[in-house]
């Protein structure tokens, strides 16, 4: 089987972005579908224009003057390369999973190789519908075309051929009546040509070579052979990017924290597919928050037990947008992996018909999130022989991405120290006095320690049973004869 390319070919790939991006009221500066829409170049020219501008009598490359005397109605934007080129990146990586070889042409075009895909969808055909169907609504207005070459093929595309098939041959006859001043070929080559008398390229490919090289230098023989295919194209192939940072642009001012959950929400579907591609977990995100003085406010999301689904990331930061104070109104979200880790597999017990709704991790990064990291605090034993100061609070330590996301969160194991068969399980937090016997008790066990600070601590403790059959953690300070505190209880 020939070498097969496809090009697609977005005229209008920046402009048709912008008229689907949610209106809001107080957005002036969006623009309105309705009405004729066009970007502007530097040259103060009309460069992207919808259907309605051109039903209007305008064209690309008409100058401002011109465009406000033929169409009042008009709506302009400045055009912006930068964005354009990164809407082209986010849409090839978009396709990049139906078609690995796949190199970008800036600012608006896309080289596909679809022949080491064809096995996989059982010919041609099946591909490049799946291919029309992952397109983004704002990306379905393309030219494209198939060849047997990747030059020829962009000519195609770009000239509105609109016909793809497995065999490049098809597109030959149309790629020769393609008028010479569609072949792309810079000035100094493309004006003597003309004065010859050619008109299309097929008369072009018809002359004999030697004399076109003789005549017009090597460059112009060399730019006939990558369009027969003979050789090839230098491009640039997509590198898909090995961390993740995504950017969203604000079309208006946002003062009211909880509305930027729906513009972020995009940027965690991006995330999502960045993750479902490496099939990883992300553990945790950073979102910063740009108002128009230029100042950033970042926020922290956090999962435990690592996630994947964008659905589970907007519901941690709806909880974190709800304590959000803004100090100026936003204009741009941009949104970083921090920290990332390989997925597992679920991994459930034959048994286990009851699951709760939240995992212990999930629910861990619900708190985190609508309390506070600090707020979040687990019970952990000390290597410390008194007991009020061997019971202590630590924050929720983040698991390593290296674990199992469904990895159970263990208790701190009690030091070898401490005596188990004497420290009940539920100790009070300040010892209570007690002022009534005890029907039996058990000991003493003599705690003697931190004599060399100023409070040090001599007791006898006893383990008592109460005249209610509780059994209870007793002690009696060496230093108050007679006196009883009841430290906890054994359960």
């Amino acid at each position: 089987m020939a070498e097969l390319w496809c090009y697609l070919h977005f005229p209008n790939l920046l402009l048709d972005f912008r008229l689907q991006q949610p209106r809001h009221p107080s957005a002036q500066q969006l623009l309105d579908p309705a009405l004729p829409c066009a970007l502007v170049d530097d040259q103060h020219q009309l460069l992207q224009l919808n259907s309605l501008a051109r039903q209007a009598g305008l064209q690309p490359g008409t100058g401002l003057a011109s465009a406000a005397a033929l169409c009042h109605q008009l709506q302009l934007q400045p055009y912006d390369a930068l964005a354009e080129t990164e809407l082209l990146q986010q849409l090839a990586l978009q396709l990049y999973q139906h078609c690995a070889d796949l190199a970008p042409d800036p600012p608006r075009g896309l080289w596909l190789r679809p022949g080491p895909m064809l096995a996989l969808y059982q010919g041609f055909t099946p591909w490049w519908q799946q291919m029309q169907q992952a397109l983004p609504s704002f990306a379905r207005q393309c030219g494209f075309a198939t060849a047997g070459s990747a030059l020829a093929a962009r000519l195609l595309a770009r000239q509105g051929y609109n016909e793809c098939s497995a065999q490049p041959e098809h597109s030959w006859a149309a790629l020769r009546q393609l008028p010479l001043a569609a072949a792309e070929l810079p000035e100094q080559q493309a004006e003597p040509l003309q004065r010859l008398g050619l008109k299309h390229l097929g008369q072009l490919l018809d002359l004999p070579r030697a004399e076109l090289s003789r005549r017009f230098g090597p460059a112009l023989l060399h730019y006939l052979q990558q369009l027969q295919g003979e050789q090839p194209l230098p491009l640039q192939p997509l590198q898909r990017p090995d961390e993740f940072s995504a950017r969203l642009e604000l079309w208006y001012e946002v003062s009211d924290s909880a509305l930027l959950l729906a513009p972020a929400s995009r940027l965690l579907r991006q995330l999502q597919q960045f993750l479902t591609e490496r099939d990883a977990l992300a553990y945790q995100l950073q979102l910063s928050l740009t108002d128009r003085e230029k100042q950033q406010q970042q926020l922290l999301l956090s999962s435990a037990a690592g996630e994947q689904q964008a659905l589970a990331w907007q519901q941690l930061l709806a909880l974190k947008l709800e304590k959000v104070q803004l100090k100026a109104p936003v204009i741009q979200l941009d949104l970083a992996l921090q920290q990332a880790g390989p997925r597992y597999a679920d991994q459930n017990t034959l048994f286990d018909r009851h699951k709760a709704r939240y995992s212990p991790a999930a629910l861990l990064s619900l708190l985190r999130a609508r309390l506070g990291e600090q707020a979040v605090q687990q019970p952990v034993l000390a290597n410390h022989l008194v007991p009020e100061q061997a019971n202590q609070l630590s924050l929720v330590q983040q698991p390593s991405p290296q674990y199992q996301s469904n990895q159970r969160l263990k208790p701190v194991p009690a030091s070898s120290s401490t005596p188990g068969s004497w420290r009940p399980r539920l100790l009070h937090s300040t010892a209570q006095q007690v002022h009534h016997p005890a029907r039996q008790l058990i000991g003493p066990q003599r705690l003697s320690c931190s004599w060399w600070q100023t409070q040090s601590v001599h007791r006898d403790y006893y383990v008592a049973q109460l005249a209610s059959g509780q059994w209870a953690w007793w002690y009696q300070d060496l230093r108050q004869p007679g006196c009883w505190y009841q430290q906890g209880w054994f359960c």
